[in-house]
Formats: C-alpha cells, structure tokens, sequence
C-alpha cells in the first residue's frame, strides 16, 4: 500500500511482511527535503506500530555530510524510539553512496548512548531480503529483538 512518494522516494506498507517499505530512485535530494522524506518513513513506522523496515537503496544517490550527521544524531535514535528493531537493506549501486550509508551505520554502531539494539542485515538481492524479514520478529507491533547474537550492522549470510 502506497503510503507517501516523490521523486526520490517511495514508502510502502507491505501487509504480507508487516513491513515499511523504502525504495529509492534515480534522483538527488538533500536538506530539509531529505529529511522531510525520512520523517514520513517515521510516521508510517509508527502508525503501523512497525519493528522491521525493507530499505531498497540500489538507485540511491549520494547522501550529503550534514545530511549522514543528522540521520546518525537525530532520525536513528527516533526510528529506535519510535520502535524499529530490524532493517533489511539493498545497499546502492554507486560506490559512493555506499559509503555514505557505511559512514552513516559505522558512526551509529559506536554511538554507545543508544538505548536499544537494531540489526541491520545487508543484501544485494530483494527475494533474500524479504526471507531474512519474513524470519524475523516483529509481525506488527513493535518488539525486542531478543538475544544480542543478532549483531546491528552484522552482515547475513545471503549477501
């Protein structure tokens, strides 16, 4: 179900995986927005009371300094807050801007005032990245993602 759209972004609710959905497209954003983007996928994640994200970033484009500061600093510990727990996501095509999303995760890892694990598992393959969710808890309302075996950032075997 189409939740929210532009130009670069689209943002689902998948009732099969119980799931906000996230796909990036082939244009450029930043600032205010950016951001604004970002914050309806927080207001989705909260309407559905959602614990688990599908992030399809293959046609992402570079994501901007003070842009990975504030997901890092600001929209991280609210989508936290606000109950997310598992990410499956499809990392962009460009080398670039796949180190600003590294950037962005590698700074929130060690960001040791966060007061809930999330994992983040990595996949370059959408069918595998809707199975690792399927797997996973959270069919709805917000839960604890249970044992700390599960490491934020970890990769999964199937990427």
């Amino acid at each position: 179900m189409l939740y929210w759209e532009t130009r670069f972004l689209r943002i689902d609710w998948d009732e099969e995986l119980r799931c906000v959905c996230t796909a990036w497209k082939d244009a450029y954003a930043d600032g205010n927005e950016y951001r604004t983007a970002l914050d309806k996928v927080l207001d989705l994640v909260v309407l559905k009371r959602a614990s688990r994200l599908l992030g399809d970033g293959r046609r992402m484009k570079v994501i901007s300094e003070s842009d990975q500061e504030w997901v890092e600093s600001s929209w991280m510990p609210r989508s936290a807050q606000a109950g997310l727990r598992r990410s499956a996501l499809l990392l962009p095509r460009s080398a670039l801007a796949q180190l600003s999303v590294h950037s962005i995760l590698a700074r929130y890892t060690l960001y040791e005032g966060r007061s809930v694990e999330v994992v983040n598992a990595y996949f370059d393959d959408m069918a595998k990245a809707r199975e690792w969710l399927r797997k996973q808890p959270g069919g709805g309302a917000a839960e604890d993602p249970g044992p700390a075996s599960a490491r934020r950032g970890a990769r999964e075997p199937g990427r």
